[in-house]
């Protein structure tokens, strides 16, 4: 099914956004009831007043709800359509011809169309919302009567307490009161603060009533035992169909669980990484029930990191945009040579560091005591720092002996002492490695990365390793191409950019660090819906990979006991995580705060 179908909801919440604002405007502009004089005749005035004191109310509701609606959700239109009804009745008494009739419009638009409106919001939020909303109600008015009742006494007017609530309760919604109907500076401003508290009022109530689920239901043991066995089975076509087993990431089911696709929902986005897991021809049934999830959940479907596979599939099947905007540099055991003139810094830095004494040593997870893999664990976390943590895409952020015993460590070490690390898990099953972690001392000497990888590779056929897949480069073919001889000025403008853009995220860094071994580039694909996507996707991208940290968010502590659902990021509630660890009690895991090497935020200090 093609996400197309869904472009109804942006009419309609873009029409409910005019009218909303519509309303406000045509209150609190001059000669509004000069417009409506007419209309005394055969209406009370007092009438009148009420009905455009409502409108600017309505109005703003609309304004509040005209993005979820775009967005599809179910309370959003029970809502919009009850107050659309109100609205025709008070654009009656306000002789607004035009307005009725779009409004007539659009009323019988959401009504028709109600089968594209079944998103859900988040269960807690009308009981949140009922009680912020009378917090800020009341909070509201009693900062309005203290700037209504300064100004008062300020200007004379000898208004009563009771006249005084009235004038705060009429300027909520635009209306003067003979306080702020002069023309004085502290009238404009108690005029504007009143009509700020009420729409912000307004706006934070309902974006509570309307706000999306922060956490769908994490993966279940049985969700957990089956999404390995598709990774162990078809994972060799993906580098990155390892990491589907973060916990936290939830996991939607095609058709006969033949295949599924693992996500994290982050600002109302569907995020998905990699391809889907499966055999290909599962695939579609995959996508079709991971574009209805994103639909029942107001949510919008997107794809970091695919490969040129994955994005064929993604475009055909639900119609999103494909995006290439990076490359993988992947390292082949059976043709890398640290020979050559194209190796030669890597193999100078390799020298560097064996010549300081620097030693290798390569294990799989199962094959190391418990004890020294709590001591590595210990020594990345050290080396981290106050690093942010990161990690959605390519890390995995735990070391588990029962879980991925599979996984491979390296370690250089100097005097006895260990100096850096690499964490890598498991690719196609055991014959392939990719990159999870990379973390090293700030006194390491120098090239001793290089030494690491290169002795991997030189180590490969003991291990029974084919491939090894590094770091993830963001726009390499752009950094390449504005560094070539007659390379245009767009070209060149924007590889200064991404190499600006390197102070923060380490786009040229990585991409350096890569080229040094000389890899095989492989493709990989942004996939976002049409119409304006990009933006909320890449947005939805950075704060996944904590590059755009969520305002007043404290992360939530390590568990006491190590279980094996407590993975870096994760948003599992206690009760998971409680009945794992119990299920898991003895066995030796622990948790790893990921900087994933592979994603935007590489390595802290890759060389």
């Amino acid at each position: 099914m093609s996400f197309r179908r869904i472009e109804t909801r942006h009419v309609a919440g873009a029409l409910v956004l005019l009218i909303g604002l519509s309303n406000v405007l045509s209150v609190m502009r001059p000669g509004l009831f000069h417009r409506v004089e007419f209309l005394t005749d055969v209406l009370p005035g007092s009438v009148v007043s009420a009905s455009a004191a409502v409108s600017v109310a309505v109005g703003l509701l609309l304004v509040g709800l005209a993005l979820n609606l775009s967005r599809g959700k179910r309370r959003a239109w029970r809502i919009t359509v009850a107050l659309l009804a109100l609205e025709l009745l008070l654009q009656a008494t306000q002789a607004r011809h035009v307005i009725v009739g779009v409004t007539a419009v659009l009323l019988a638009l959401l009504v028709g169309h109600r089968g594209r409106f079944i998103g859900r919001s988040e269960p807690i939020g009308r009981s949140r919302a009922l009680a912020v909303g009378g917090l800020m109600l009341v909070s509201s008015t009693l900062l309005g009567w203290i700037a209504v009742t300064a100004l008062d006494q300020h200007l004379g007017t000898g208004l009563s307490p009771k006249d005084r609530l009235l004038a705060t309760v009429r300027g909520f919604v635009g209306i003067e009161s003979p306080v702020t109907s002069g023309p004085s500076r502290d009238a404009d401003a108690v005029y504007y603060l009143l009509v700020a508290l009420a729409a912000m009022t307004v706006l934070v109530t309902g974006a509570l009533v309307l706000r999306a689920p922060r956490l769908l239901e994490p993966k279940s043991d049985d969700d957990d035992r089956d999404v390995r066995a598709l990774v162990a089975a078809y994972g060799g076509g993906d580098s990155l169909a390892y990491f589907a087993l973060r916990d936290d990431r939830a996991v939607v089911w095609g058709a006969g669980r033949r295949s599924c696709i693992s996500y994290r929902m982050v600002n109302a986005t569907l995020l998905a990484a990699g391809d889907p897991l499966g055999p290909q021809a599962a695939w579609p049934e995959a996508i079709t029930a991971f574009v209805n999830h994103a639909r029942a959940n107001s949510a919008v479907p997107a794809v970091v990191a695919a490969t040129e596979a994955g994005a064929r599939a993604w475009t055909k099947h639900a119609g999103l945009v494909a995006l290439e905007f990076g490359d993988e540099a992947v390292l082949c055991a059976s043709t890398f040579t640290l020979e050559g003139r194209a190796m030669r810094n890597t193999r100078q830095a390799v020298t560097r560091a064996q010549r300081a004494g620097c030693t290798v040593r390569i294990a799989r997870l199962r094959d190391l005591p418990p004890d020294e893999l709590e001591h590595l664990a210990d020594l990345a976390d050290l080396w981290r720092g106050a690093a942010i943590e990161r990690g959605f895409s390519m890390a995995l952020g735990r070391l588990d002996l029962v879980r991925d015993p599979d996984a491979v460590i390296v370690t250089a070490d100097l005097d006895g002492t260990t100096q850096a690390l690499l964490s890598l898990v498991p690719w196609g099953g055991s014959d392939r490695l990719s990159l999870d972690v990379m973390r090293r001392a700030s006194h390491a000497v120098s090239g001793v990365n290089e030494l690491m990888i290169s002795e991997l590779m030189a180590r490969a056929a003991d291990l029974g390793v084919c491939e090894v897949s590094l770091n993830f480069a963001v726009f390499r073919e752009a950094i390449e191409r504005s560094q070539r001889i007659g390379a245009g000025p767009v070209a060149r403008t924007w590889g200064a950019v991404l190499r600006g853009a390197s102070r923060l995220t380490q786009v040229d860094t990585l991409y350096r660090f890569n080229a040094k071994f000389c890899p095989q580039w492989r493709s990989r694909y942004l996939l976002y819906p049409r119409a304006g996507g990009l933006a909320r996707v890449t947005w939805a991208y950075l704060r996944a990979e904590s590059f755009l940290p969520r305002p007043f968010h404290r992360p939530a502590p390590a568990p006491v006991e190590a279980s094996a659902g407590a993975a870096a990021g994760t948003t599992m509630s206690r009760r998971v995580l409680a009945r794992r660890a119990q299920a898991r009690r003895g066995t030796t895991r622990r948790r790893l705060d990921p900087v994933a090497p592979q994603s935007i935020s590489g390595t802290r200090n890759p060389r």
